[in-house]
């Protein structure tokens, strides 16, 4: 597991940089493939907002959903 910062916007088109936890061994096997899919997590304010199914993350604290743009 590595820490990265990746670029996300959230659903008011405000775009933000946060810490994201990537699984290197899934980042290696989906070279090709959206980055998200090896985004165990993104950190903002201290909140770990796990993704949903569709790849989107929500904050229960704020209800702000995030897409993850580039890493």
């Amino acid at each position: 597991m590595k820490i990265f910062s990746v670029k996300v916007k959230n659903q008011f088109d405000q775009i933000q940089y946060v810490n994201a936890k990537m699984d290197l061994f899934k980042l290696r096997s989906l070279k090709d493939q959206y980055i998200a899919h090896s985004i165990d997590y993104i950190e903002i304010n201290g909140e770990i907002i796990k993704p949903s199914i569709e790849l989107l993350f929500l904050s229960q604290n704020t209800n702000h959903i995030y897409k993850v743009l580039e890493a």
